[in-house]
């Protein structure tokens, strides 16, 4: 019986969210560096990331886009949790970007699984990539 999922990918994922997690829940954390709404590029970029492994990591498509939605909840429970420690607040702005990231990583995961898909196609069929 095939795998559902690629482990390598998996572990990576869970690494992941640790790291975001301490990132986001480590009172008083300095900005590395000191630009104007820097926050929301690092919270589109590292969730558009949190998005996109399930999207690679898991073989069925629902299982994908169920992992990968999860983490709407996972930032919102973040922002949430940021109330209650000192040097942090909750941000409206954050969970948009949050929540943005999740649905960048699901759209380049799908664009990802389509290229190989017809990939796959092409080299059934016999035609030979440009």
């Amino acid at each position: 019986m095939p795998q559902k999922h690629s482990t390598p990918l998996i572990a990576l994922w869970g690494a992941s969210i640790l790291v975001v997690c301490w990132l986001s829940l480590t009172p008083n954390m300095p900005q590395p560096v000191d630009i104007k709404h820097i926050d929301l590029v690092e919270h589109l970029l590292a969730y558009t990331w949190l998005a996109l492994l399930p999207m690679r990591a898991f073989r069925t498509r629902q299982a994908a886009i169920v992992a990968a939605g999860s983490m709407v909840f996972l930032g919102a429970g973040i922002e949430i949790a940021q109330h209650f420690v000192p040097g942090r607040f909750t941000s409206w702005a954050d969970m948009a970007a949050n929540t943005a990231g999740v649905v960048l990583g699901v759209w380049i995961g799908e664009r990802i699984k389509e290229r190989e898909y017809f990939r796959t196609l092409r080299q059934a069929l016999g035609v030979k990539d440009r």
